[in-house]
């Protein structure tokens, strides 16, 4: 009966709802390609720029069940001695973050620090070559490293310099963290304990019939 228990109780653990976010992060350099807002697109201007990303990309909607932690991150950009930085996430009203999946005709997942980014706002896009992001439409099965992207591009507009820049990325680096691990749901936690107080009993039930 303990040992029961104990593989119920073990067997919950384990098979825990699995986590629902993928932490990535990297740096990328290229050139942008610049223009002034209002300016005509002839007087588009290139510049070399260097940049990073931390991204947290859920891989099932967030807003369809509790506990699944909606899109946040981080994007920079450093371009003509200029510094760049646009946030994401719940905790910015304007910039809720958002994110875009395509399947065809090649695979690509966009970050979206916003939903019209191309006013104050920032994007990263992975692309594969060879659809290995994710299987078929099963976005939990995502995965961003440097097995799966073939190319990357990114994008972003500032009302505060009144200039927006989309960038060729010409190279780019990825440290893709493995979601965090899920915590055991309460009545698994609930049984682990219940089989402990079980087996305590058991054994002291069965030390005073020895004596």
């Amino acid at each position: 009966m303990t040992r029961c228990l104990f593989a119920i109780a073990a067997w919950c653990c384990l098979h825990s709802a699995p986590a629902a976010a993928l932490a990535v992060n990297g740096s990328f350099t290229g050139i942008a390609h610049v223009t002034r807002q209002g300016a005509e697109p002839r007087g588009r201007a290139d510049t070399p720029v260097a940049g990073t990303f931390e991204l947290q990309i859920p891989t099932r909607p967030w807003n369809d069940a509790p506990g699944i932690p909606p899109p946040s991150g981080r994007i920079t950009f450093d371009l003509n001695g200029e510094h760049f930085q646009f946030l994401a996430g719940p905790d910015q009203p304007d910039h809720p973050g958002a994110v875009s999946v395509a399947g065809a005709p090649m695979q690509s997942v966009s970050f979206l620090t916003s939903y019209q980014p191309r006013f104050d706002g920032a994007i990263v896009t992975f692309a594969s070559r060879d659809h290995l992001m994710f299987e078929g439409e099963d976005f939990s099965t995502l995965a961003i490293d440097r097995r799966t992207v073939s190319s990357m591009s990114a994008s972003f507009a500032s009302s505060r310099a009144g200039l927006a820049a989309s960038v060729d990325v010409r190279a780019f680096q990825l440290g893709t963290q493995p979601p965090p691990v899920s915590e055991p749901p309460w009545w698994a936690l609930l049984l682990t304990g219940v089989a402990g107080i079980v087996i305590w009993r058991w054994r002291a039930l069965r030390q005073a019939k020895v004596r």
